[in-house]
């Protein structure tokens, strides 16, 4: 990996069940080009140590500088880790095929901070790259990941082969996703040309009508050159909207999770929070444009599973609201609730009620919110004067239940 540091020791999480066995550093000479031609052919031998931390899930890196501070620096770590049980990063699910016959799988969960458990990597969402993904996998399964395959499939040896991907665009770590499986795959094409591949049949025509439809709403096509939606018997979420590769639990309702988790592919993957404390800007944002798709845009459809359920979820003592402060990110867990998904909808349904939605198709809360100052300047609040959209949102966003 390529990072700008400003000081001599670096920072990576990584410290979850992984074995770091060598670090090695190269430095590039320029300070913010990109160009293979400058970087160093030979390793600096500036590694001092590699302290690890494992109750805070992370390791430092400390070292010499021979050059000036705020060069890119190619760090290479060779390192292994294992495929737990626990549904968390890297693991091994079990499933039944048709035959009766008990298949294993390998599958990947690293929201919100499990990405560290499959690489050394910075996983808070607010730090972004562009992974290129290479799976070696026994004969007879087959691996997706993020990207596209290339054409790298190849024999690694008598018994296994060796699958390789498109880079992916800037993306959050926890977005990083490979499944290993023998499951049968069917293909369909979006109209602009996106592949779609499922592992169960009965979604296919809704998978890619979902994605047609939010490349028409948001007017931004699908950067992407594919997306496989794989349901797993084996998964802690109800869905996970990774960016190419959207995983489901088995036991899901299949159309109504596609729906969201094709919103989240534009409002939790293309357009990420800063922090999770603005964790509700991804999941309401992804419950309100599902209730405008497919098989949910109705009101009648919306009030019930959405709006009552968020005024019962407001009204006990242990509400919350919508934004608030996370110190770690193992503590977002508890913030996958009905708040965030069914009263983030609802405030934002709401808000389009107030400034029009012709002003409404157009992150952090702030940045938000003053995108709609600008384009609603004809939308007058109580006291006649321009309304302010922080501080009407603000009421419903930073204080607890709904009176």
């Amino acid at each position: 990996m390529w990072r700008k540091v400003k000081k001599s020791n670096v920072m990576l999480q990584g410290g979850k069940k992984l074995e770091i066995e060598s670090v090695k550093v190269h430095e590039r000479l320029e300070k913010l080009e990109f160009s293979l031609k400058n970087r160093l052919e030979k390793d600096q031998k500036v590694l001092l140590k590699v302290r690890n931390f494992p109750k805070r899930s992370h390791f430092t890196i400390y070292y010499l500088l021979f050059q000036e501070c705020c060069l890119l620096r190619n760090i290479k770590i060779i390192y292994s880790g294992i495929i737990s049980n626990t549904l968390f990063g890297l693991y091994q699910a079990t499933y039944t095929d048709a035959d009766g016959t008990v298949k294993i799988a390998a599958a990947t969960q690293h929201c919100p901070s499990d990405a560290r458990r499959l690489v050394p990597c910075l996983d808070e969402p607010s730090f972004k790259a562009s992974w290129t993904v290479t799976v070696i996998h026994p004969k007879g399964t087959k691996a997706v990941s993020n990207g596209i395959e290339t054409n790298g499939k190849g024999e690694v040896s008598g018994d296994w082969i060796i699958s390789k991907f498109e880079t992916t665009p800037r993306m959050s770590s926890y977005l990083l996703a490979v499944v290993v499986s023998e499951f049968d795959y069917i293909e369909g094409f979006t109209k602009s040309g996106v592949r779609v591949s499922f592992s169960f049949h009965c979604l296919q025509d809704a998978g890619i009508r979902c994605l047609e439809f939010y490349e028409n709403f948001f007017d931004i096509k699908f950067p992407l050159k594919k997306q496989d939606m794989v349901a797993l018997p084996d998964f802690s979420f109800g869905a996970m909207e990774n960016w190419g590769l959207i995983t489901y639990r088995t036991t899901s309702r299949y159309v109504r999770a596609n729906e969201i988790d094709s919103a989240w592919l534009w409002f939790g993957d293309l357009v990420t929070l800063k922090w999770w404390d603005d964790l509700w800007l991804n999941e309401g944002f992804a419950r309100f444009s599902d209730n405008r798709s497919l098989v949910s845009f109705q009101d009648d459809f919306f009030l019930p599973n959405a709006l009552v359920k968020a005024l019962d979820a407001d009204a006990v003592s242990s509400t919350h609201p919508l934004s608030f402060r996370v110190d770690k990110a193992a503590e977002v867990v508890e913030a996958f609730d009905r708040i965030t998904y069914e009263k983030g909808a609802s405030v934002l349904k709401m808000l389009q009620a107030v400034i029009g939605q012709k002003n409404y198709n157009n992150a952090q809360a702030s940045d938000l919110w003053d995108v709609f100052d600008e384009v609603v300047e004809d939308v007058k609040g109580p006291d006649g004067n321009s309304m302010k959209t922080t501080e009407f949102a603000s009421q419903w966003t930073t204080q607890v239940s709904f009176r």
